[in-house]
């Protein structure tokens, strides 16, 4: 099977649990015989492609515009993984399935999912309220 794994963080980036979780997950997929790719947040001066015992780590920049905030942030990232993965299929890679992990993919995986009709699959890993002491005051376009 083909995975396609997005995630907001992946080693070196590690910025909470979700870059270890993705990390050995997607490493115990290719020692069970399928085929991961992981499309993440490009960090400092990292390579845009690496091969990490197996598994196939395409890293994106970010906008280089002043966001307004963390939402805004999240968005830009979100697009420059859709082109990602649209620039993959467009050079001929197929996937069987999508898996977005937390919320801060939820866009480029719905939008790869409906564009593309690849069965999505999620898991969120946390809630806002429940990470750094929780946050004091509800975002709407979160908390929906």
């Amino acid at each position: 099977m083909k995975i396609l794994m997005l995630s907001w963080e992946y080693p070196p980036r590690v910025v909470g649990g979700i870059a270890r979780v993705v990390h050995d997950l997607s490493h115990r997929l290719y020692q069970d015989g399928h085929d991961v790719t992981v499309v993440t947040y490009r960090d400092g001066d990292v390579s845009y492609f690496e091969k990490d015992k197996g598994v196939n780590v395409h890293r994106v920049d970010n906008f280089m515009i002043s966001s307004n905030n963390f939402i805004d942030w999240i968005m830009q990232l979100n697009f420059n993984m859709i082109a990602k993965v649209g620039e993959l299929i467009a050079q001929g890679e197929k996937f069987d399935v999508i898996h977005a992990h937390d919320w801060l993919t939820a866009y480029a995986g719905k939008t790869l999912k409906t564009a593309y009709g690849i069965p999505l699959i999620s898991t969120i890993h946390a809630t806002e309220a429940g990470r750094n002491s929780g946050i004091q005051r509800r975002n709407p376009k979160i908390h929906q």
